[in-house]
């Protein structure tokens, strides 16, 4: 909470464009009350990231605001976001906290049947996200083909796309016998940095690296870290959460 909550309040505080020179808070009268919102739970939530990181708050009353404060940016800019509702994109980041901290508890506790459990259901939710068919296409299906066509400048974005789908298969690891530990840990942080790999990869693929990072700071850099930072807290509050009704 301490890293992760100083990172978002970097995120907050760093130049979001250099081309021209822009920051969250330029012209933020004039943004979209949807836009709004969004840069205050990104300051917001660093700033309370470190508070629970310092007050001294009991182990399960700081699990609970760390998956507070992992949801509710992501969840709001999925529910919050004019249109009609993006419900894989819900289900996959719900997917995604369920198997991380199933993976962080899983690496803790060899022999829980409840982490392997956890782990399992969050696995089948990105799966199902992405086999369900999609204006009469299998969303995985599509994908392999775009990378099989893509040039080769683009392919490792188009893989790096998939990363979730070969992540929950991954974890299915977790039913291996104890001692084993799974690879809980390695496998969670897999999950939690896909973000800021799938934002590298699409900066590979751009034809302009240079322009592209001065005019979308805030995209290339700081939001893919912002989203592994709630990731990273939503999934260890949620292991902690657990974790402490196994130990009582």
């Amino acid at each position: 909470m301490i890293v992760f909550g100083a990172a978002l309040l970097v995120g907050f505080v760093a130049p979001w464009s250099f081309s021209p020179t822009t920051f969250s808070w330029t012209k933020i009268g004039d943004a979209p009350t949807f836009v709004k919102i969004q840069r205050m739970l990104l300051v917001g939530t660093g700033i309370l990231a470190l508070v629970f990181a310092f007050l001294p708050v009991a182990t399960l009353g700081r699990g609970i605001a760390a998956v507070a404060l992992g949801t509710t940016p992501i969840v709001y800019d999925i529910v919050g976001a004019p249109g009609p509702l993006r419900w894989r994109p819900l289900v996959i980041f719900v997917g995604m906290i369920i198997v991380v901290g199933g993976l962080l508890l899983r690496s803790q506790y060899k022999s829980s049947s409840s982490a392997r459990i956890f782990v399992t259901v969050g696995a089948a939710l990105v799966l199902v996200s992405y086999l369900l068919p999609d204006s009469g296409a299998i969303p995985v299906k599509a994908m392999f083909e775009a990378i099989a066509d893509s040039p080769g400048k683009v392919k490792p974005m188009a893989f790096v796309t998939l990363m979730p789908f070969f992540l929950a298969l991954l974890s299915l690891i977790v039913w291996i016998p104890a001692p084993s530990t799974a690879a809980g840990t390695g496998i969670a942080w897999a999950w939690i940095l896909w973000p800021i790999a799938l934002s590298l990869a699409t900066l590979i693929a751009s034809p302009a690296i240079g322009k592209y990072i001065k005019a979308n700071m805030h995209g290339v850099f700081w939001r893919p870290i912002a989203i592994s930072a709630w990731i990273t807290m939503a999934g260890y509050g949620f292991a902690t959460i657990i974790g402490k009704q196994n130990e009582a």
